[in-house]
């Protein structure tokens, strides 16, 4: 349990030295992310995380429980992520699924680059997901 959360860290840690590289890397313009579905590209504690994303709604699967909020994005890649519930089962590590919703509500910003979404908090990478749908 505690090598999943280390490992889970250490993820985030390593996403968290990748920046941006210029300011002008985003596209100025972002395709819509409504009606898309995602996964994360690095499994959590043996799981992958999802998201999806339904006209102003996010949901997913955090792990052990599936989570649920709002999300505000604009063609300019702002995103703003809140009011997240999950389902209740307990697991193993819950920390690790705690660290993945914590890490998902910092995100301001994100860029859709081909089959690849990355989430960023200002110039930031904090995950990087592909497309499933």
């Amino acid at each position: 349990m505690k090598n999943s959360a280390i490992a889970f860290v250490a993820l985030l840690v390593i996403f968290s030295c990748t920046t941006m590289k210029k300011s002008g890397t985003m596209k100025s313009s972002q395709p819509t992310l409504v009606g898309s579905s995602w996964k994360m590209v690095d499994k959590v504690n043996g799981k992958i995380p999802t998201i999806s994303f339904v006209e102003n709604k996010i949901m997913g699967f955090a792990g052990c429980n599936n989570f649920f909020g709002t999300a505000e994005t604009s063609n300019s890649g702002k995103m703003i992520l809140t009011n997240f519930g999950t389902t209740k089962m307990m697991c193993d590590n819950m920390e690790i699924e705690s660290s993945f919703l914590s890490t998902l509500s910092k995100v301001n910003k994100y860029n859709i680059d081909g089959n690849t979404l990355e989430l960023y908090k200002d110039k930031l990478l904090l995950m990087k997901f592909s497309k499933t749908k």
